[in-house]
């Protein structure tokens, strides 16, 4: 998917419409995680295709109601670092990876996030020089077990 001076490319990156924002699909993620699982993440890469070097900021804003239920993290899959800024030379690429951790203390999914695709959040690619890209994350949620039980340490006493 091509804008201004970037291309965006990856399994699960895609416009919705034709000229529409930019959608980045992520894997569902069940709230509360459990032992098993640590969030979920979906890569993508950025190229910039101008003739000219350019940096980017990097900004993730979240929804509301995902807010309180997660953390979204743009990091480099070269390096597995934090993604403030982007520098890119002419007609370089990099491979980003953006992570979905769950809030631990949540144990129920908040109501409006348990629609099959909702907005969870959005990522900012900012230049003075250029119009702010910005690629919306698409993701749903299940409801984990939010009440576990150890059969080997459980006394049942039945009145007589």
């Amino acid at each position: 998917v091509t804008s201004a001076l970037l291309h965006f490319s990856g399994r699960q990156i895609s416009t919705l419409q034709v000229g529409g924002p930019l959608t980045l699909q992520v894997p569902e993620l069940t709230l509360p995680s459990g032992a098993k699982s640590s969030g979920c993440n979906e890569c993508f890469h950025i190229r910039n295709i101008s003739d000219e070097a350019i940096e980017l900021q990097v900004e993730v804003i979240l929804e509301m109601e995902a807010k309180s239920a997660l953390t979204v993290d743009v990091l480099s899959s070269s390096t597995s670092t934090h993604v403030n800024t982007l520098p890119l030379d002419s007609n370089e690429a990099v491979q980003l990876v953006v992570v979905l951790k769950p809030d631990e203390k949540v144990h129920l999914v908040p109501a409006v996030l348990c629609a099959k695709s909702v907005l969870v959040g959005r990522i900012l690619f900012k230049s003075p020089s250029l119009p702010t890209e910005e690629v919306r994350i698409i993701g749903s949620f299940t409801q984990g077990p939010t009440l576990t039980l150890s059969t080997s340490s459980v006394t049942l006493t039945l009145p007589s």
